[in-house]
């Protein structure tokens, strides 16, 4: 406990409370910078303001606001160093509002794995005060979660699902996202609160739009429904019935009088709002309608599937006017001008057509060959300056539609991003991804050249290990590569991929003696590496599926390994040979383990789990399997005292003694595996992103 907390701490509430709400508006009204900065700069006073259910972490997130005042600002050109310090602060705040919202106990985590990497003198007497806590916490060792230098400004977390589509009230204040959830959430685009969930969807929520009056939101569904809500209180007004298969489009007329919906069903429709019922239905026979647009002058509807084909229908008479002609097949997506004069078509190019001689006007990029991921969606900033691009492969990409230069672009997401807004005075961008989450983006951050210009590929870490003697971390990744870490320094020492085939890595161990390391995959290969020199010793080949799942025997003399092809085999792991196969699944072996005597192994499945002796190969016994997918929920750390295990984008620590969690850490993407070292306090953790959290479980005797 610090001076302040141990000065509040000796106060009464009502005192500890008016401190915090006005000890730095205080300070700022005064014009005293130096006591302002050393207040934000306090662990102890960011830590009682975030665990204060008064006032919480938004509330503090706007002390730092304050420094933007007159008085203060006055003193800025002198103290720049420390304001930018101050605002470095504020946006680890900004981008861990989300986990502090929720769990106050992770201030300090959350401090660390964002600044750890900035030598400002202020930031590092913070983190400094932040490590001297009392109770258990995982206490990063590396800056491992985003930056506040960078674009990334804010995370929503809450849907359950993929977030399909996002819509901006027309003020700019608030944030409406739809989910394969089947939830529609209404959210407080500056605090990042979630204000309103509404649930009345039986099926994915596909699309949504808000009225023009920012009154009402409408949604469709693969329920094969749209229905219209009161965005104030969340109450459902009305429901349109009539699509006979999925409902994947919607475009409001600009006099909020009209919903233009798109299906699967091969059909646009046209509702009027205002008298609840259906106006007209367009045929497309052969094709699913993906996308609908409604010109600005609400003389023409515009559609698209997924084949390439763009049409025009008068709104009126519901005519089709005429076809757009695309040279490449499988456009992902359509958006309009702000000034309805241009449509712009995206999927391995991004092409500029006329809408009034219906030309081509031009194409951003035209090599197919060299794309690393299509485009799922459009955006152009309300001034028309830029062309904001979402990739099947989470990243967003920025043009600059007057020089067509390519800017840079955003990695944040780490799945496709689905859906992408601009508020309306183009300062922010919001993206929502397969990956269930939506980032807000500063786009003030292009003229400072801090986008990345190079797209480098994403792999998600799949599995991970530590050796025997604690001294080396071995990672795989959903591409194939694989990585050995300094476990000490926790520099990257030797990368390569497991076969030329960019196969996804499903397991990794280590033999007993800590000289080679065993890798499966889902190409049905197993290798055998030698840990020092990187080279591929052996190749196990038999499983006719990928390898889920392996062990080594405690004597190192024989591996164990669990398919999709639902066997499980014995291998001898010096000669490579199929020694023997277990039969009795009829499920993927999703789990192989051994006896610490070597003398039985344990192979789970969805179906059943079964104990098998290693040296008759009889089955011993069976119970139930797993049920989930999935073969890694829990490590036991050696000192048999804790259990770490990952829920989500969450690692956390039990205690096995009183069975209650002690320490949590939360990561900006989901955490896909875990693995202890030999001291039982330093934990690794691989993500969706490719990163590596390096961790050490703090306040607890081993």
């Amino acid at each position: 406990m610090g001076k302040l907390a141990q000065k509040l701490a000796a106060q009464p509430l009502y005192f500890q409370n008016a401190y915090l709400s006005s000890a730095v508006k205080s300070q700022v009204e005064s014009g005293n910078f130096a006591e302002c900065y050393q207040t934000l700069t306090d662990f102890d006073y960011l830590e009682a303001k975030i665990k204060r259910p008064e006032f919480g972490v938004q509330a503090l997130i706007t002390d730092y606001d304050l420094i933007d005042s007159s008085k203060v600002a006055t003193h800025s050109d002198d103290n720049s160093h420390e304001v930018g310090t101050l605002k470095l602060i504020q946006g680890a705040l900004r981008l861990s509002a989300h986990v502090l919202a929720e769990d106050k106990t992770q201030l300090a985590g959350q401090l660390l794995g964002r600044l750890l990497s900035f030598p400002q003198p202020g930031i590092q007497a913070l983190l400094a005060q932040a490590k001297r806590q009392d109770d258990p916490w995982l206490r990063p060792l590396t800056p491992s979660l985003a930056c506040p230098d960078g674009g990334l400004r804010r995370i929503f977390k809450g849907h359950t699902s993929s977030v399909s589509a996002i819509a901006l009230t027309p003020d700019g204040n608030q944030l409406v996202s739809a989910s394969y959830d089947n939830s529609i959430r209404v959210w407080n685009l500056e605090t990042g609160k979630q204000l309103l969930t509404f649930f009345g969807h039986v099926e994915w929520v596909n699309a949504i739009t808000i009225l023009p009056n920012a009154k009402q939101v409408i949604s469709a569904s693969s329920d094969k429904t749209i229905k219209v809500w009161n965005l104030e209180n969340g109450n459902e007004l009305l429901t349109f019935i009539g699509h006979t298969d999925s409902v994947v489009s919607l475009s409001v007329t600009p006099d909020g009088k009209r919903v233009i919906s798109g299906s699967w069903d091969n059909t646009i429709k046209i509702w009027d709002l205002e008298n609840a019922k259906e106006i007209n239905t367009l045929e497309v026979p052969g094709e699913r309608v993906i996308h609908v647009a409604v010109t600005p002058d609400m003389s023409s509807i515009i559609s698209g599937n997924g084949s390439g084909n763009i049409k025009f229908w008068d709104l009126d008479s519901g005519t089709e006017v005429f076809p757009f002609c695309s040279s490449i097949k499988f456009r992902r997506t359509v958006a309009l001008a702000p000034d309805g004069k241009q449509l712009i078509s995206d999927s391995i190019d991004t092409t500029f057509w006329s809408l009034e001689t219906r030309e081509k006007l031009f194409t951003l990029y035209e090599k197919p060959e060299k794309v690393e991921s299509w485009a799922e969606t459009l955006a152009v900033s309300p001034d028309g300056k830029l062309l904001i691009s979402g990739l099947g492969n989470g990243t967003i990409k920025i043009w600059n539609l007057n020089t067509k230069e390519e800017l840079g672009a955003f990695q944040g997401h780490v799945s496709a991003v689905t859906s992408i807004v601009v508020t309306p005075n183009g300062k922010l961008m919001i993206s929502a991804s397969t990956d269930k989450t939506i980032k807000v983006w500063d786009l003030a951050t292009i003229q400072k050249k801090e986008l990345l210009t190079k797209n480098e590929p994403k792999s998600g870490i799949t599995t991970i290990i530590v050796t025997p003697n604690g001294k080396q971390v071995i990672s795989g990744s959903d591409n194939g590569i694989i990585t050995i870490w300094d476990l000490i320094t926790r520099n990257k020492l030797k990368t390569f991929p497991h076969s030329n085939d960019r196969s996804y890595l499903q397991d990794l161990v280590v033999t007993p003696d800590g000289q080679r390391f065993i890798s499966a995959s889902t190409n049905g290969t197993i290798k055998v590496w030698d840990l020092t020199t990187g080279k591929n010793l052996n190749t196990f080949v038999g499983h006719t599926k990928q390898v889920i799942t392996i062990a080594v025997t405690p004597d190192g003399k024989q591996l164990v390994s669990g398919s999709a092809d639902t066997m499980v085999k014995i291998w001898n792991l010096e000669t490579g040979e199929d020694v023997y196969t277990l039969t009795g699944h009829s499920d993927y072996v999703l789990s192989v383990r051994v006896t610490p005597d070597g003398k039985h192994i344990i192979s789970s499945s969805s179906d059943k789990t079964i104990i098998w002796n290693l040296e008759t190969k009889e089955m011993l016994n069976t119970g139930e399997g797993i049920i989930r997918w999935g073969k890694k929920f829990a490590v036991v750390t050696p000192n048999r005292k804790w259990q770490i295990f990952v829920s989500s984008d969450t690692l956390k620590v039990l205690d096995l003694r009183n069975k209650k969690i002690i320490a949590r850490f939360t990561g900006d993407s989901e955490l896909g595996c875990c693995t202890v070292a030999p001291d039982s306090v330093t934990i690794v953790a691989g993500d969706a992103s490719g990163r590596l959290h390096f961790l050490r479980l703090e306040g607890m005797q081993v």
